[in-house]
């Protein structure tokens, strides 16, 4: 999947980054800070989904959307803003946003939503990488997990 990311943050745009690259199918395509570079980028690499902040430097994020669609970008758009104005997230659900989600605590359920728009693995692939939003479960030391063989590997671990 082709992501573009617009934010004006730089320090925003990292952590976007590193969170997008806990799970693989994901390439970044471009990074937009401004609303001329937004629009141009997403009209230059065509990307499947975009994360858009609606405050940019200069310009606005629901003049990005309101360009790309006019334009006839049809790619998936979670808007990640500190503005959640109820006033914004209806203007930018007219235009067909995926997600609305609050910059300084809903970041994890973003993501959960790209992710979950990618493909599932196939067999023999990495398994699908863990909710953001949940902990960790204790882990089981491998010493104590027998060697699986080929034939339970290919059953999905059942014996």
């Amino acid at each position: 999947m082709d992501l573009v990311i617009v934010e004006d943050s730089e320090l925003i745009q990292t952590q976007l980054l590193r969170l997008v690259s806990l799970r693989g199918g994901i390439a970044v395509v471009g990074i937009a800070a401004d609303e001329e570079t937004a629009v141009s980028l997403i009209a230059s690499s065509n990307p499947d989904a975009v994360i858009l902040d609606l405050v940019l430097a200069p310009g606005n994020g629901v003049r990005v959307l309101e360009r790309i669609r006019k334009a006839g970008c049809a790619a998936r758009v979670l808007v990640v803003t500190n503005n959640t104005a109820e006033v914004l997230r209806l203007s930018c659900e007219s235009l067909g946003i995926s997600g609305f989600y609050d910059k300084s605590w809903e970041v994890s359920a973003c993501m959960d939503q790209l992710f979950g728009w990618l493909a599932p693995p196939l067999l023999g692939d990495d398994p699908p990488a863990r909710s953001l939003c949940m902990p960790e479960p204790d882990a089981v030391p491998l010493k104590s997990c027998p060697p699986l063989s080929s034939a339970e590997r290919l059953r999905g671990g059942l014996p």
